[in-house]
């Protein structure tokens, strides 16, 4: 894992990992929530344990984006890019 193709963005007690994999060149996104905002039922909290159990991961919160995919994603992202407040609009330009 190459430190400098990840991104982490979090929000709150929401994150995600956007990684790109050099062999593949692909894009690897990975999201999730810290902890639960209601307690789970005991046949959530079974199913959450055989996924992990039989998955090696217990929701399907990663999606692999190749790269026509990701151009898809960017002609949207940068559709929305002109509707965004100055601030942010400021804070791309910085990050590029």
């Amino acid at each position: 894992m190459n430190k400098e193709n990840l991104c982490f963005i979090k929000c709150g007690q929401d994150a995600m990992v956007v990684e790109f994999i050099d062999d593949t060149e692909t894009f690897n996104i990975s999201y999730w929530r810290t902890g639960f905002l209601n307690k789970l039922s005991f046949k959530n909290r079974i199913i959450y344990c055989l996924r992990f159990m039989f998955l090696g991961k217990p929701f399907l919160e990663q999606i692999t984006f190749n790269q026509d995919a990701t151009k898809q994603l960017c002609v949207y992202l940068k559709k929305y890019n002109e509707k965004l407040p100055a601030s942010i609009q400021q804070a791309i330009k910085t990050r590029n």
